[in-house]
């Protein structure tokens, strides 16, 4: 196999590129999200392959319509390039050129059907709505809860869910005050009912994970549980109190603990993901949550992005004009990729998506 002189990736397959792109997202978009060469390139990796030939090099999905969504100029998803003059054992296909989110993009456009519904349900008397999401409702697959923000369940947080979706999960994003989203006082007004109110962020944490459980296609022992804010609270609760989930993970969560919070052993393993300049997480809350997690000897993770503020997963986060807040795309997709692969650690890997 020639060595090539660009940074590129390189995946055993077989058959023409055309067949071997069906293949490629879930085998390779989820876990390189980003690398080096642009489709512009195509001709220097030609001049590279030296003695094969390559053919069938060529740009699909083409990102036009995402202008308006990013004002940034539109990028192909990816090249697929199929190298000849090599036995069928050694055939290559040469991905280029791939964008952060080309694999949740790839498979909403293969992916028409998703089915999206609001589930209501009670807890405590009060009357919730979360939002579920499912790319293939027949089939049996891992589950995520995603608990929202201070500002309710809003159209962020649905997206998050149609995000995961896409990528084989069914993803269920709670309701935690029985409303839409609403403005910052009133949000600041109800985070802290939600803190300092004993016991209330997990018992309605839990009643969300029920109903995700009772859901067609749902396998019940592969669940897990995500926050934003608050909501990585929320996820931190499920585990302390000993919910049937593989892992918790927090977006700039905070690591203060509420009234009321569980004290139990965690099997869950543990990944919070904060901003270094995150004015809301002191150096004293990060020692507590460490202190916990070693003492009751937990599989956790706590990464801090440098120069990154709180809120960043949030793109509105630039506008509320708060010091210490603000959106990073870099820290955004960091985040995320951190994600996906402890889902592919605790579920089993991509390819358990859709098996028992």
């Amino acid at each position: 196999m020639p060595r090539f002189s660009c940074s590129c990736v390189v995946l055993s397959a077989r058959g023409n590129a055309r067949d071997a792109i069906s293949i490629l997202p879930p085998i390779f978009l989820r876990h390189f999200p980003r690398h080096a060469a642009p489709c512009d390139e195509s001709m220097q990796l030609r001049r590279a392959a030296r003695g094969s030939s390559m053919s069938e090099t060529g740009c699909f999905e083409n990102r036009d319509d995402l202008d308006g969504q990013t004002g940034r100029k539109a990028r192909p998803i990816f090249t697929v390039s199929r190298l000849r003059g090599l036995d069928a054992a050694r055939r290559r296909i040469l991905v280029t050129s791939v964008d952060a989110d080309s694999h949740d993009l790839y498979r909403a456009r293969r992916q028409p059907t998703m089915e999206t519904r609001s589930i209501a349900y009670d807890c405590e008397g009060a009357r919730l709505t979360g939002y579920f999401a499912d790319d293939a409702p027949n089939t049996k697959k891992p589950a995520v809860l995603i608990a929202h923000e201070a500002f309710g369940l809003n159209e962020h947080i649905r997206a998050r869910a149609r995000r995961l979706a896409e990528l084989g999960y069914a993803a269920f994003a709670l309701d935690m005050y029985g409303a839409e989203g609403f403005p910052m006082p009133e949000a600041i007004r109800r985070h802290i009912e939600l803190m300092s109110t004993p016991g209330f962020m997990h018992a309605r944490a839990s009643a969300a994970l029920s109903v995700l459980m009772e859901q067609p296609g749902v396998d019940r022992e592969r669940v897990a549980a995500i926050g934003f804010c608050q909501g990585g609270i929320s996820a931190l609760e499920l585990a302390r109190g000993g919910a049937p989930i593989r892992c918790a993970v927090g977006f700039h969560p905070g690591l203060m603990r509420p009234a009321g919070s569980q004290d139990g052993p965690i099997r869950a393993k543990v990944l919070m993901m904060i901003g270094a300049r995150d004015p809301d997480v002191p150096a004293a809350d990060q020692a507590a949550f460490a202190a916990e997690m070693q003492e009751k000897q937990v599989d956790w993770q706590l990464h801090l992005f440098g120069g990154v503020g709180h809120a960043y997963t949030n793109p509105d986060a630039d506008g509320w004009n708060k010091p210490g807040y603000g959106y990073s795309r870099a820290a955004d997709q960091r985040a995320w990729t951190m994600m996906l692969a402890l889902f592919d650690e605790v579920f089993g890997g991509a390819a358990a998506v859709g098996k028992a």
